[in-house]
């Protein structure tokens, strides 16, 4: 197996089977997808599917990337019997591997090993790429509200202005939740503002350090689609709770936050 020229668009990775361990649910999946698989509206035949499962057990032996692995790899998934075309699934594996991998060295053999490209973050580049694409992908869902670190007596003390935090789940779409996204909202003089400060939380990679900047650029755009929900949530929320900030005032209707939040916004983005 050659590294040729990677092509300038990456081959997408199918979430359906990506990380998976299993082989039978894998040989099942493909089984029961013989003309293909629609996800998000891109199409994987089965033989697409195979070729990204053998690339990714031989990318976890972490021995380098070979035809002889790769082949061995898709006799084991043919033998326990998915059915595919061998060669379409060798030219999924070689796509994946030019564009995801590098020639790192030499094994015991001589013979070219391959190993997964380092980008500027930890995480390597095949999985940070199905990490961004489970984000854009995603679906979010507010679970709590609560008032941002204040003790009781400052609650008393907090005058015209309150913070809230806001939590949301992230889950692929296989329904699995892999992230939590934290907002924050403040009311201020009766106007609720999103704060352009956010956090979130990787469940599966605890450790991801996002030097790059991608994955918070990604939850910028996914918190901005998120909006209308979470100031929603928080207006609820403090309607629920009988908030009264400014002595009896009436909690700004969703419109208003709304436009209120994206007018400071404007204000923001011009000064």
């Amino acid at each position: 197996m050659r590294l040729t020229t990677p092509s300038k668009v990456a081959p997408t990775i199918c979430l359906a089977t990506y990380g998976s361990s299993s082989l039978e649910k894998v040989v099942d999946f493909i089984n029961d997808h013989q003309d293909f698989y629609e996800e998000a509206g891109v199409l994987f035949t089965p033989s697409q599917l195979a070729g990204q499962y053998a690339f990714e057990q031989v990318k976890l032996d972490r021995k380098g990337y070979d035809s002889r692995r790769i082949e061995k790899c898709l006799s084991i998934l043919w033998d326990a019997g998915a059915v595919f075309k061998i060669e379409l699934a060798l030219a999924r594996a070689d796509e994946l591997v030019n564009n995801f991998t590098a020639d790192f060295g030499h094994d015991e053999d001589g013979e070219a090993t391959f190993r997964i490209k380092a980008q500027s973050y930890r995480l390597k580049k095949y999985d940070c790429c199905a990490l961004l694409r489970r984000l854009e992908l995603a679906t979010v869902n507010v679970i709590n509200v609560g008032i941002e670190n204040i003790s009781e007596e400052e609650f008393e003390d907090q005058g015209n202005d309150l913070s809230f935090r806001v939590e949301s789940r992230i889950t692929d779409v296989q329904g699995e939740e892999f992230a939590t996204l934290f907002q924050y909202v403040s009311l201020v003089d009766n106007e609720l503002t999103l704060e352009e400060f956010l956090d979130y939380g990787l469940h599966e990679y605890p450790n991801f350090h996002d030097e790059s900047g991608d994955i918070l650029n990604l939850m910028k755009v996914i918190s901005e689609r998120n909006r209308k929900e979470c100031l929603s949530e928080v207006i609820s929320f403090i309607e629920r709770e009988n908030i009264q900030p400014l002595g009896g005032s009436e909690t700004p209707s969703l419109e208003e936050a709304i436009k209120t939040s994206l007018l400071k916004k404007a204000e923001l983005a011009n000064s």
